[in-house]
C-alpha cells in the first residue's frame, strides 16, 4: 500500500510547481547521463546526495525494475525506466490494487465501508473494531487485493495502531495535513519499505514503525522535536535514518534491533540518549554524538558489534550500566574529564579494546566494566578513584600492568581474574579488605609467576585467606612492606 495526499492549488503555485518540476527532472537527469540507464538506485541516490543535498532524495527500486525518485520537499515522485525520467502522477484518494485500478474511492471507504485511521484502537482491539483499517482492508474481499492506499486530504491524524499489522503496506507518503502519528500507528508493517513523513507532523509516538522488518530509509522531519520510546524498534532493515537539528531527546530503545543500520548523526541539541536506544545495532560502524549531549543510558550501545571508534564528547557526565556491553570491535575511546562514574559492565565483551585513560574525577568503577576485554594490555586508573567494583578486569587476558590508587580499601572478588600476562601489581596500604567469592578470590587463574607487592607488612584481618591464590592449591609470591616508590623502582630496573 501507499499514502498520497494532494491539495487543490492556484493557477499561481501550479506555475511555481511546474518550474520546480523542470528542475526536479534535471538533476535527475543529469544524474542518469553521468552514470548510465542502468544506474542502480544505491548508486542514483549517491549522485543525488551530492547534487541535491542530502536527505533531499529518496530513490527506491520499484517491483517492476524501475527506480522512484521522491523530491522530499515537494513531495513530486519520478519514475526511472532506462534512463527515461516521468513524473508520477498522485492518485486520487482512495483504494487501488497494484496496477493502479480504483477499488473504492475515499468517500465509499469511509461511508461504505466505515473506514476510520483517526479513531485510536486499543492493542486488544486494534484488529478486530470494524471501522480499523486493518479490518476493512481485509475483511472485505473486494477490498482484499488493495495495495495502494491514497489518504484524503483532510485527514489530520494518524491514530494509535491504525494501522497495526497492515502487512500489505510497502511504501508510505504522508500528506501535509497530518500532525500525529499515533501509538503503535504502523506497528508490525512488515512489508512497509520506505515513508516520507512531511514537516507538518509534530509528534511520532512511541512504538509507532515498531517491528516495520522492511523499513530501509527514513527521514525525521524539523517539525519534529523528539523520538519517543521504541519509536523504530525491531525495524531490523532500516540502513539510513536522518534526524533534524530540531530533535532535542531520543528516546529509550528507540532504534533497538535495528541490525543494519550502519551510522547515524546525532544533531545538536540533544541533551540525551536514553536507555537501550541503539541496542542491537549490530551494523552500527559510526556515529557522531554531539557536545550537547550529558548523558549515556543503560544499554545504549549494547551489542554494537561494528562499532570501532567513538568520541563521546567532554559535556557527558556519566557513563551508565552496559552501555558499550558486547561492542566487540571498538578499539578505542577516550572518557572525557567530566565523566564521575563508569557503570556496571560498562565495557564488558569490548575485545578488541587495547588501552583505555580513565580520567581524574572518576571516583569509581563498576562491577565487570572491563569483563573480557581480552585484548586491553594497559590501563591507567587515577588516583581519584575509591572504589573498583567486583570483576572488574576479569578476563583481561593481554593486560600487563595496572595501577591500583593509593584511596581504594577495597578489592573485591574476580578483580583480576584470568588476567594471564599481569606480572606484577602493585596493592596500597590504604586496602584493608580483600575478598573472595565463591573460591574465587581476586587474582584466581592468573599467571603463576604473578608477583604481588603490598604496602601492608602483614596479611589485613579483612583479607581472605585464599586472597592471594591463583587456583585451588596455588599461591602467588607476595611481597610485603613495599612503598609505591620501591614497588616502581623495583619493576623498573
Amino acid at each position: 500500500m501507499e499514502f498520497y495526499g494532494q491539495a487543490t492549488k492556484s493557477k499561481e503555485e501550479t506555475i511555481v510547481g511546474q518550474e520546480k518540476e523542470q528542475i526536479e527532472i534535471a538533476y535527475v537527469s543529469a544524474a542518469i547521463n553521468k552514470l548510465g540507464d542502468d544506474v542502480t538506485d544505491e548508486d542514483l541516490q549517491n549522485e543525488l546526495d551530492k547534487s541535491v543535498g542530502l536527505t533531499k532524495t529518496l530513490v527506491t527500486p520499484n517491483s517492476d525494475g524501475t527506480l522512484n525518485v521522491l523530491f522530499n520537499d515537494t513531495e513530486h515522485n519520478y519514475n526511472v525506466n532506462n534512463g527515461a525520467v516521468a513524473k508520477v502522477e498522485p492518485l486520487s484518494a482512495g483504494l487501488y490494487d497494484a496496477n493502479k485500478n480504483l477499488l473504492a474511492n475515499w468517500n465509499e471507504l469511509v461511508n461504505n465501508y466505515g473506514l476510520d485511521v483517526q479513531i485510536n484502537y486499543t492493542s486488544l482491539t486494534s484488529k478486530t473494531k470494524k471501522t480499523s483499517p486493518y479490518y476493512i482492508l481485509t475483511s472485505n474481499s473486494e477490498l482484499s487485493t488493495g495495495a495502494i492506499l491514497v489518504i484524503d486530504e483532510n485527514i489530520e491524524k494518524i491514530g494509535t495502531y491504525a494501522f497495526y499489522k497492515c502487512t500489505g503496506l510497502t511504501s508510505i507518503t504522508i500528506l501535509n495535513g497530518v500532525t500525529s502519528i499515533g501509538d503503535s500507528a504502523f506497528r508490525g508493517c512488515t512489508s512497509l519499505a520506505s515513508i516520507i513523513i512531511p514537516d507538518g507532523v509534530t509528534h511520532i509516538r512511541s512504538y509507532a514503525f515498531r517491528d516495520c522488518t522492511s523499513l530501509a530509509n527514513i527521514t525525521i522531519p524539523y517539525s519534529v522535536t523528539s523520538i519517543e520510546d521504541c519509536t523504530f524498534y525491531g525495524c531490523s532493515s532500516l540502513t539510513n535514518i536522518t534526524i533534524s537539528d530540531a530533535v532535542t531527546s531520543i528516546g529509550n530503545t528507540a532504534f533497538r534491533g535495528c541490525s543494519s543500520l550502519t551510522s547515524i548523526i546525532i544533531p545538536d541539541g540533544v541533551t540525551s540518549i536514553g536507555d537501550y536506544t541503539f541496542y542491537g545495532c549490530s551494523s552500527l560502524a559510526n556515529i557522531t554524538i554531539p557536545d550537547t549531549v550529558t548523558s549515556i543510558g543503560n544499554y545504549t550501545f549494547y551489542g554494537c558489534s561494528s562499532l570501532a571508534n567513538i568520541t563521546i564528547p567532554d559535556t557527558v557526565t556519566s557513563i551508565r550500566n552496559y552501555a558499550f556491553y558486547g561492542c566487540s570491535s571498538l578499539a578505542s575511546i577516550t572518557i572525557p574529564d567530566a565523566i564521575t562514574n563508569i557503570g556496571i559492565q560498562a565495557f564488558s565483551g569490548c575485545s578488541s579494546l587495547t588501552n583505555i585513560t580513565i580520567p581524574d574525577g572518576i571516583t569509581s568503577i563498576g562491577d565487570y566494566t572491563f569483563f573480557g576485554c581480552s585484548s586491553l594490555t594497559s590501563i591507567t586508573i587515577p588516583d581519584s578513584v575509591t572504589s573498583i567494583g567486583m570483576g572488574s578486569f576479569q578476563g583481561c587476558s593481554n593486560l600487563t600492568s595496572i595501577t591500583i590508587p593509593d584511596g581504594v580499601t577495597r578489592i573485591p572478588a574476580q578483580t583480576f581474574y584470568g588476567c594471564k600476562n599481569l606480572k606484577k601489581i602493585y596493592i596500597p596500604i590504604g586496602v584493608d579488605t580483600i575478598v573472595s567469592n565463591s573460591n574465587k578470590p581476586p587474582f584466581y587463574n592468573c599467571s603463576s609467576s604473578l608477583t604481588i607487592y603490598c604496602g601492608a607488612t602483614i596479611p589485613q584481618s579483612n583479607w581472605s585467606t585464599d586472597w592471594n591464590y591463583y587456583s585451588s592449591d596455588g599461591i602467588l609470591t607476595v611481597k610485603y612492606g613495599y612503598t609505591r616508590e620501591q614497588y616502581e623502582a623495583e619493576i623498573n630496573s
